[in-house]
């Protein structure tokens, strides 16, 4: 689990004020060859209706199919962030789907060596 607060510093992606404590990433699934892990960590920002509280993250191995799921799941409904590189993925966008529901898409990070 991975507390706002502990990712690096860097501007853009601060916390905003009293989400410090919020999840980041927490209970990583492996389904396949993809991963789902939950956040709840900018649930209430973005427009999200209900179910709302939630996030899902899906983080895939290959970019293009990773970039291909986000479109297909911000198809519909809102974009929150862009589709774009961040300090720990080469492609991460947040969308909320049709239904409302808050997904993050991402690409799998290399293994470290």
């Amino acid at each position: 689990m991975m507390r706002l607060k502990e990712a690096p510093p860097d501007a853009q992606h601060a916390p905003r004020l009293g989400a410090e404590e919020k999840i980041m990433h927490a209970a990583n699934i492996q389904l396949w060859s993809s991963q789902w892990m939950a956040s709840d960590g900018n649930c209430d920002e973005g427009g999200a209706p209900a179910p709302g509280g939630l996030s899902l993250s899906l983080t895939v191995e290959d970019a293009a199919k990773a970039q291909q799921y986000f479109n297909a799941l911000a198809d519909g409904g809102q974009v929150v962030m862009p589709w774009g590189e961040t300090f720990w993925s080469k492609g991460f966008g947040m969308a909320v789907d049709r239904l409302g529901i808050m997904w993050m898409v991402m690409v799998t990070l290399p293994p470290q060596v």
